[in-house]
């Protein structure tokens, strides 16, 4: 938790793609910062959703499959 409390953010010299959970629910008078990876990209980024609860189903047949390709459509030449 250390590590987590005193990670500060610095731009990534390149473009990124963040996928996102679409049916995580953010709690009433949170802020949902997922986007911000995106702001610190340097160039331009991607943007991708998978209908998962959170980011740890996304790991799970048959989410799992949807996040390969995406990932690889998105390294693709």
């Amino acid at each position: 938790l250390h590590a987590i409390a005193n990670y500060e953010l610095q731009a990534y010299p390149g473009s990124l793609l963040n996928i996102m959970a679409s049916n995580r629910t953010i709690a009433k008078g949170s802020t949902d910062t997922r986007g911000v990876w995106e702001t610190l990209a340097l160039d331009p980024s991607s943007r991708a959703f998978i209908p998962a609860e959170n980011s740890g189903r996304m790991f799970v047949s048959p989410k799992v499959e949807t996040l390969a390709s995406l990932i690889a459509s998105y390294l693709a030449p």
